[in-house]
This record gives C-alpha cells, structure tokens and sequence, in this order.
C-alpha cells in the first residue's frame, strides 16, 4: 500500500527530474500493462542437467550473434521467469530448496535471495574476498583481490572457484553464475581482460543519456559474453556431464515498450518485454552423466551490508 506522505515527498523533491518520471512509470504503469500479456518462463532448476552455467544478461540473440550455435548438441530460446536476476531468483528457488544443488557465484542477489535454497552457496562476493564481519561496504569486497579495478568478478576466477568446489562435491548438480556479459564490460572474446575498461558502455543510463551508443553496447556486450564462456565452455570440459548455457534474463538497448511510447533499459524488474525475457538454452554432454545425490543445506551467511554496498555500485540502487 502506498504511504500518501512518502508519496508527495518523493513527488515534491524530484518533480523536474524527467528519469525519475519514467521510472516510475516503467514500474507503475508499464510494468503491470506488460504482466497482462506475459506468458510466465519455466523453472531451470526442474530441468535435466548436471551442470547449469548463466550467462548474467546475455539476451538470446545477442547470444547467437557470437556463439557458434552449431557446436552444441542442441539449441534453442527459453523464456526466463524473471527480468532481472533478483526477480529470476525468486521465481526459480526463492521458497524453494535443492539440496542437490551447489550454486557458485559471481552475483550478489543469491546470498539475499538464496542463502538456505541449496546444498552449498559460494558468493564470490563474500567467500572469497577475506570479508570481515565488521567491514565496511565502502571498503570494497574486492580491494585486496583487484588491482585492475575492474569491480566484478572475472570469469577465470569463477571458472576456477568452481572446479575446487566440484571435486569437493562431485556427486551434486552444479550452478556456475558468470557475470558476464552484463557490464562492465571486462572481457575479449579469446578469455583475456582489456587493459582499459570503458565505463561508459553499458546498456542503462549511459546509453539513454547518449554517451554511448547501442552500436557500442551491442559490441561490448558480445566480447564480454564470448570472453565468458570460452571459460565457461573449458569448465563444462573439465567437469564433465550434460551442460545447459543459459542466461537468467536479458537485456533492453533502447527498445520500444509497447504499448508505450517510451524505450526501455536495462533489465527493471517486473517489465516483460521479448529482449528480457527470451533467453539462449544450449546444451552440450561431455562425457557420462554425473549420479547425482541430495544431501543437507547449509546456510550461507548473508554480510548484508557488503552486499548492499555492491549492488548499489553495479548499479541496482
């Protein structure tokens, strides 16, 4: 229920703030217009596969304008069941548990969202950054760990995270939530980090406020996704057994919001638009299937205000 005072208080300090306008109404009005005509996406976690790797924002056909789609065994568009990570969360294990499961991340909402949802979480952003509970968001989890400042977490780490824990636990299904392709923008498409990251190129403000282009995005956004999964692809390798690349939403660069004439960006929660929610679903065995067993959940402690902290700095505050 809306707070009539915090209403007009928040209408009175940004009433000539023409962002602020827009996304209100993104969340207002053209989220739940778009919820009407929303045909809901399928749960991943209810699927077959032993590995599940994300690709954090990689829109469908961003991903088969830069992967060779005919190198997997098989190929096809899935609809997420969520906009955005957050709400993709929610939807697939928010008030769920797999305890077949071990979650290895590069995004932070999982420790928010999924913290007692699986067998084991690893949040790079909190597990191994040497956090201490007494820490400060504004210290930065990865001060100590990223000399080139690049404020994400790099996908031959991740890649790397993920190997250990699966010969800790080889017999549970694995998730490996890369952050790439959502900026910034990191990544060459041959797995190597560019020597100077361009701040600017990313699909949100940036781009509506025109100092990038979509050109530019488009660009960025399918190296930063090749440079992930050519990590991910050696993963899928090394561990073995039946692989989904998948994407836990996509991405608006401008698109129209119909029936709205306004253009939307990034990925807001809760707007169903094709560009968020259709997403690539490519599979690949490598070897026999993993025998895979349940076994006891282990909550993941959640250092809420280093999480805070960092998702306000990759842009969710």
């Amino acid at each position: 229920m809306i707070d009539p005072k915090r209403a007009v208080s928040e209408i009175s300090k940004n009433y000539g703030d023409p962002t602020w306008w827009r996304d209100r109404l993104t969340t207002h009005v053209v989220g739940p217009t778009t919820a009407l005509f929303n045909e809901p996406g399928s749960n991943y976690f209810e699927e077959d596969w032993d590995n599940l790797f994300l690709l954090d924002a990689a829109r469908a056909d961003l991903f088969e304008e830069a992967a060779d789609i005919d190198s997997f065994n098989s190929y096809t568009r899935r609809r997420s069941p969520g906009s955005s990570s957050a709400e993709w969360m929610r939807e697939c294990f928010g008030d769920q548990t797999w305890d077949d499961v071990v979650y290895v991340s590069g995004n932070p909402w999982v420790s928010r969202i999924g913290s007692d949802s699986f067998y084991r979480v690893y949040n790079l952003w909190v597990d191994e950054f040497g956090l201490e509970e007494d820490a400060s968001a504004s210290e930065g989890i990865l001060k100590d760990h990223d000399p080139k400042g690049l404020g994400t977490i790099e996908a031959k780490h991740l890649s790397d995270v993920a190997r250990k824990k699966h010969a800790e636990h080889p017999d549970k299904r694995l998730v490996v939530h890369y952050f790439q392709p959502h900026a910034p923008c990191i990544g060459r498409r041959d797995g190597s980090v560019r020597d100077e990251i361009e701040r600017n190129v990313g699909p949100g403000q940036n781009l509506r406020n025109r100092l990038t282009t979509f050109d530019q995005v488009w660009e960025a956004y399918k190296e930063n996704l090749l440079y992930a999964l050519t990590h991910a692809r050696k993963l899928a390798a090394d561990v073995g057994g039946k692989t989904v690349y998948s994407a836990d939403h996509g991405e608006l660069m401008g698109e129209w919001l119909w029936p709205f004439p306004m253009r939307g960006y990034a990925h807001p929660t809760g707007v169903y638009h094709d560009k968020l929610l259709e997403v690539p679903w490519a599979t690949e065995q490598i070897g026999d299937r993993r025998e895979i067993q349940s076994g006891t959940i282990m909550e993941h402690e959640e250092h809420e205000e280093e999480i805070e902290g960092h998702l306000e700095a990759l842009g969710y505050k």
